[in-house]
């Protein structure tokens, strides 16, 4: 106590202290923990990360979070980069607060940018499909239009508030005043109001097109779930398929048994061709969000069991039923597909491709006429079924006959029932109305060269089913730059109907890639690493020369992974194998239907079309139906360089042979693909006709617009498999070759015209312009 009040009276000198700098956040290790963070989120879709009130919180935690980051790197502090650290040099509180602004600012830019990708991943395009020919007519009813009317208005109350910053504090202000709670309640009463005046009014409410699904059952609890399962049994298809893709599209799907059951349901209710019909509208929505997905992927386990085999007894149904005796029905028939170098060429880029006879994104020509005329084969089984009695004789002694108009529609007239064919064509080929017993008259049938005694598919069903190895990474952040592509050809009038993704494994891309590019750039590789390792060692990163060495130990384990590969092409296994695994699954959903699969042989499509055929040959050995009905191969590499199951040291004529055998052909164009598929009985003479002809137009527009290389090259291997095509068809129905003077090197629109291009004439429609934003 004595020395404590003396040093209080006496200035003794004390030693000053250093004044320890803040402690800053090492931003190394912290940018580490964010990159694990969103490792962890982005690995399984499945995870607790993923539900929505999770979501939330993790995009501004990881959005604010990278900005702490760069509010705290040294560098920042050190170059005054940021203009309000000027301002705020004189007084650390301004800084801090000026920091702290810009870390909110980032949670909220990554609040908004969730909020908006969910938003558009909610957005349903079925209002915008064509489903007339489907829906049954509902009846529109006073109490069932007030009910959609309240049912909308609870809907859109919520949207009133304009801005991001203002929709985020009104709805914090919903949350915690109970506005979503009674709102819940208030669409459970209109919902139940609406029943009572019958099932009719709750459809209409459902089809009207004024109430937003998606956004209905978010808003709405497990209550308005229970009431629509119990309507279930007085839906149709169209209903149905409306409220499985609402009911998809919830973040939560995965997570909530009860958003599950209702859609189960839906599809467990569902029989027959009905069912087949269900499927297909499942799968024409346009992105992501189909039945693959749905079954395989977001469904827990024993709802999805269950589902199979329903899907499963009733596929077997419809096989034993246009099995059975005296039915002529045809089954319908999938076109699976590649992308690359399959549906358009890849110009020859690493990894997507090994084709360059083209531009990178140019769609070969004829093979989207082809996917077309595969799919709109006469006599579709669902429209067959649904109308089997059309096809019998009238009294009046006439027949049913349709004639195509265009490439997509048929018209029903009626000819005298003792027609032979040669009248027949002499009647199309002399262009005269036919009068029939009892008046009957087919007028103007001349103008179709194509016929079907079958009533044909009257809409086009999402038949086309593209099997791509372009991973699925995470929600639909990888498949929708495909999908933007099939809406543009569709909305060009190119694509007759939307097709299905089904995209490959991440793990197997990647690993895939790896060993192709190892294989490939192996020098190039190793050149760099060495360097990028004495760059490290030189200025004493020991983090950086870690991550060297590691790169360097991982690239000598696939050197030596490479070694035991036969080709480049081999490094594709694994891809082709998932492709496989696919496909067979892909195959349970739809058994009633027959497939065509088309790829390349520059990577895993020929060894993935083997061992289809070979599960098709073990089923027809079995007396079971053929799952697959051909497979086509796109030549784009030598028989060197391609990934083969066959055994080694086989001749060339002993390979063609075994493939042969296996129902696998080969093209180098889709004019020689319709060949193939016309020997096969695929496709009818007219369609091969239109086929080449569309293929030989197809070559010449991309010609004209110079997207392309070796065009002397491109127009023979045409001309050569439309010759052939030309001596399976009738003299009528032959096609013209392209010109030769288009193979020519210098530019086709400035040197004079040759007198073959004068007389060549386009037979096919150019693709319409877009109407929208693809």
């Amino acid at each position: 106590f004595v020395w404590g009040g003396v040093a209080m009276v006496l200035p003794v000198p004390r030693p000053v202290r250093p004044t320890p700098e803040p402690q800053r956040l090492p931003v190394g290790w912290g940018a580490a923990a964010g990159l694990l963070l969103l490792l962890l989120y982005f690995g399984n879709e499945r995870s607790f990360l993923h539900r929505s009130a999770v979501e939330k919180a993790f995009w501004p935690l990881i959005y604010g979070w990278f900005a702490l980051l760069w509010v705290c790197s040294p560098s920042r502090k050190a170059t005054h980069e940021a203009p309000l650290d000027s301002c705020a040099s004189q007084s650390g509180s301004v800084s801090e607060l000026t920091d702290a602004a810009v870390v909110a600012l980032a949670a909220l830019v990554g609040l908004a940018v969730y909020m908006h990708n969910r938003a558009l991943r909610m957005a349903s395009s079925v209002s915008r499909r064509d489903l007339q020919q489907l829906a049954k007519p509902y009846v529109e009813t006073v109490a069932a239009r007030m009910a959609a009317s309240r049912v909308s208005e609870l809907l859109s109350s919520r949207r009133r508030y304009m801005g991001l910053f203002q929709g985020l504090v009104c709805e914090l202000v919903d949350a915690l005043t109970g506005r979503p709670w009674r709102i819940r309640g208030a669409l459970h009463q209109a919902l139940t109001d609406c029943c009572k005046g019958g099932p009719g009014d709750l459809l209409y409410l459902l089809n009207c097109g004024y109430v937003d699904l998606p956004r209905l059952f978010t808003a709405a609890g497990t209550d308005v779930l229970e009431l629509l399962q119990m309507q279930v049994p007085h839906m149709d298809v169209v209903t149905k398929a409306r409220l499985v893709d609402a009911l998809h599209r919830q973040p939560d799907f995965r997570h909530h048994r009860s958003l599950q059951k209702p859609a189960v349901e839906m599809l467990r209710q569902t029989h027959g061709w009905e069912l087949t019909t269900l499927k297909n509208l499942i799968d024409e929505m346009g992105d992501f969000f189909n039945l693959h997905r749905l079954v395989f992927h977001d469904l827990v386990p024993d709802l999805r069991e269950d589902v199979l085999s329903h899907i499963e007894e009733e596929g077997r149904k419809l096989r034993v039923a246009m099995a059975g005796d005296g039915a002529c029905i045809e089954a319908p028939r999938k076109v699976l597909s590649d992308i690359d170098d399959t549906l358009y060429c890849s110009g020859g880029r690493f990894p997507f491709g090994v084709d360059a006879r083209f531009d990178r994104g140019k769609v070969y020509p004829g093979v989207l006429a082809l996917f077309r005329e595969l799919d709109s084969q006469p006599g579709d089984g669902v429209h067959q079924c649904s109308s089997p009695s059309r096809r019998s004789e009238a009294k009046d002694g006439s027949m049913p006959l349709w004639r195509r108009v265009s490439a997509g529609d048929w018209e029903e007239v009626s000819v005298p029932s003792n027609l032979t064919v040669a009248e027949l064509r002499e009647r199309l080929a002399a262009g005269r109305p036919s009068a029939g017993p009892g008046g009957c008259v087919c007028s103007g049938i001349g103008a179709a060269l194509e016929v079907s005694f079958k009533p044909p598919a009257s809409r086009a069903m999402s038949n086309l089913v593209f099997l791509s190895a372009r991973p699925h990474a995470y929600k639909d952040y990888t498949e929708s730059r495909s999908f933007r592509l099939f809406r543009r050809l569709r909305a060009r009038g190119r694509l007759h109907c939307m097709p299905t993704l089904l995209p490959g494994r991440l793990s197997a891309s990647l690993q895939a890639a790896l060993l192709s590019a190892v294989t490939q750039f192996k020098l190039l590789l190793s050149t760099v690493l060495l360097l990028l390792l004495a760059a490290a060692i030189h200025v004493h990163r020991q983090g950086l020369t870690a991550l060297c060495w590691a790169l360097l130990a991982g690239f000598a384990c696939a050197s030596a992974a490479t070694r035991r590969l036969r080709s480049a092409a081999s490094a594709w296994r694994p891809v082709a194998a998932h492709k496989v695994c696919t496909f067979l699954q892909y195959q349970r959903l739809y058994s009633e239907c027959s497939t065509v699969f088309f790829g390349d042989n520059g990577q895993g499509d020929l060894w993935c079309g083997e061992q289809l055929a070979r599960f098709a040959a073990a089923a027809a050995a079995e007396g079971q139906p053929c799952p697959v009905a051909a497979v086509f191969v796109h030549e784009v590499a030598s028989h060197t360089a391609q990934l083969s199951s066959l055994p080694e040291g086989l001749r060339r004529e002993e390979q063609a042979e075994v493939w042969r055998s296996l129902g696998v052909h080969f093209h180098r164009t889709y004019a020689g693909a319709a060949v193939n598929a016309h020997l096969c009985g695929l496709i009818s003479q007219e369609a091969l006709a239109r086929v080449a002809r569309s293929a030989v137009d197809d070559l010449l527009r991309l010609r004209i617009g110079g997207h392309g290389r070796s065009w002397a090259e491109r127009v023979a291997e045409l001309n050569a498999d439309v010759a052939r095509a030309n001596e399976l068809l009738p003299e009528a129905l032959r096609v013209q070759q392209v010109p030769e003077a288009a193979g020519a090197e210098h530019p086709l629109l400035s040197r004079p015209h040759s007198r073959s291009l004068e007389l060549f004439a386009f037979l096919t429609e150019p693709p319409e312009a877009a109407e929208g934003p693809g």
